[in-house]
This record gives structure tokens, C-alpha cells and sequence, in this order.
């Protein structure tokens, strides 16, 4: 089986019709790591066009509001483009709540898994970066894991110092905080192959960035491939956590074998050379 992943094009029409041109050509599943809106662009013009600082924009309702309806046009050229096109998704952290009613061509694999001959797939966002000037009730499910971030609020108000703690006591308390992820309570009981997160899991795929810690512990456990994105470079990794991270300018056929889930080739595409 081969798979075609790819992440946050944000917008970048002209390479998601490349995506979508090779996978109906070659017969591919298409497999999207999140980022589709660009919510920086968005608040730069909002900032430009009512004359105020891109801080603002955030508390600015009606630059809110146009910022809403310029997203779920973009999910909708989202959703046409990959028409015909069989795709497996997760949003990124750039991405807005109306992604999940607009864009109806797309499995969403952190709501509901998928096995694609005979290969499991999950999804997990595990994205907490809330771009600045965007009200962050507007974005995807940001609760959908337990963040590092909230970690160390956890030991702040507790009175703890993490550096006088034994690395068992630090893991124990990481297991126990991972209980409550949804993430984790979604996914502990099923086999996973390969799991679509955003940004990957805590520690994994040069990741030195808050992520989810049932992401992270699921992984540790289960050890699927992970297919991610997030950074914006593109990278390769073998060793106790594989898998890939796509980037802006960069694009993966995959080759899965059915038998042991494996991947047994990768092959990484510039877009301007598919083009």
C-alpha cells in the first residue's frame, strides 16, 4: 500500500492540487498531518486593514469574525481540491472548529481511527501553540491532550522542583496526569500502526516543543509509526520512534507493507519538482 502525507500548506492552493493530481495519477491515500489555514497571514491583513497592531487583532470581534469566514473558505477550496482524492486528516494548530463541517471529502483520524488495508491508523492534534492574534475558541480541539506546558504548571502549583525529583517520581507523576488525556483514554485500548499528530509526541522526531503527554505515552507503548509535521522541516527518522515529519516545501510517498505494517520505502519530493 502507498500513502502520499504531506502538512501545513496553509493556503498553498497550487501544491495541494499537485497532492491531489499525484494521488488520483498514481492511486494513493492521501494522509494530512494539519495546517491547512494560515492564520498569521490572516491576521496580518486584518492588522493592515483596520489600521491596528496584530496584537489586537485577537480582541478585535469583527476582525474575528471576518478571520472565521475567510477559514471555512479556505476549507471549502480544501475540500474541492482533494475531491475524488481518498484522505485521512488531522487539523494542526493553525486550523479552525468549521474545518470539520466544511471539509466532508476528508476522514478525520483524531475523531475516528481508520484501517486502510488492513494497516490502523489513528490521529492525535497535540498542538498547544495558539497563533497570536486569534481567539483560541475559535481553533480545533486544543484540550485534546494534557500539554507539557500544563505539566509544569501542575509542579509550580504544587510547590514541586522538577530537578529534585528522582526520574521514577517525574514518570510516575507523567503517567498518572496522562490518564485524563482524551487522547489517551481514546486510544489506549487499540492497536495502532501508525498514528497522524501534529506536532509528535514529547521527546520524538527532534521535538523540543510542548506537546501532549498521552500522545507522548501511547507512543512510548505502542510504538506505531508517527506522521507528523508542524516544524516546517522535513525529516527522516529511524531508531526507537520512526517515522516522518512533512514540511511546507516537501512532500513523502510512502510504500507500507500489508504484511508487517512497515514502511519499506520513502521517497521525498520538492514541490517544485512535481510540479
Amino acid at each position: 500500500m502507498r500513502i502520499i502525507q504531506a502538512s501545513d500548506l496553509h493556503q498553498d492552493v497550487s501544491k495541494l492540487e499537485t497532492i491531489a493530481n499525484t494521488a488520483k495519477t498514481q492511486s494513493l491515500n492521501f494522509v494530512f498531518a494539519g495546517d491547512w489555514f494560515d492564520c498569521h497571514s490572516a491576521v496580518e491583513k486584518q492588522a493592515e486593514q483596520r489600521g491596528i497592531e496584530k496584537d489586537a487583532v485577537g480582541e478585535n470581534e469583527e476582525a474575528q469574525e471576518e478571520i472565521k469566514k475567510k477559514a471555512k473558505e479556505a476549507y471549502q477550496t480544501f475540500n474541492t481540491t482533494i475531491s475524488g482524492v481518498k484522505t485521512y486528516a488531522i487539523p494542526g494548530n493553525h486550523d479552525f472548529k468549521s474545518m470539520y463541517d466544511t471539509v466532508t471529502n476528508a476522514h478525520f483520524l483524531n475523531k475516528e481511527s481508520a484501517t486502510i488495508n488492513g494497516v490502523k491508523f489513528a490521529g492525535a492534534i497535540n498542538s498547544y501553540e495558539v497563533p497570536k492574534g486569534i481567539n483560541p475558541d475559535n481553533l480545533v480541539d486544543l484540550a485534546d491532550d494534557i500539554s507539557d506546558q500544563e505539566l509544569m504548571m501542575f509542579f509550580q502549583q504544587q510547590g514541586i522542583d522538577p530537578r529534585t525529583l528522582k526520574k521514577e517520581e517525574i514518570t510516575k507523576l507523567i503517567e498518572e496526569m496522562s490518564e485524563q488525556s482524551p487522547t489517551y483514554q481514546r486510544l489506549k485500548n487499540e492497536d495502532l500502526d501508525y498514528l497522524v499528530a501534529h506536532k509528535g509526541p514529547t521527546g520524538s522526531l527532534t521535538n523540543k516543543n510542548p506537546s501532549g503527554i498521552g500522545t507522548g505515552r501511547l507512543v512510548k507503548e505502542k510504538k506505531p509509526n508517527v506522521l507528523c509535521g508542524h516544524f516546517h522541516s522535513g525529516l527522516v527518522v529511524g531508531g526507537e520512534i520512526t517515522g516522518l515529519r512533512s514540511a511546507p516545501d516537501t512532500f513523502y510517498i510512502i510504500e507500507i507493507n500489508e504484511e508487517d505494517k512497515k514502511i519499506d520505502w520513502v521517497d521525498t519530493y520538492e514541490f517544485e519538482d512535481a510540479a
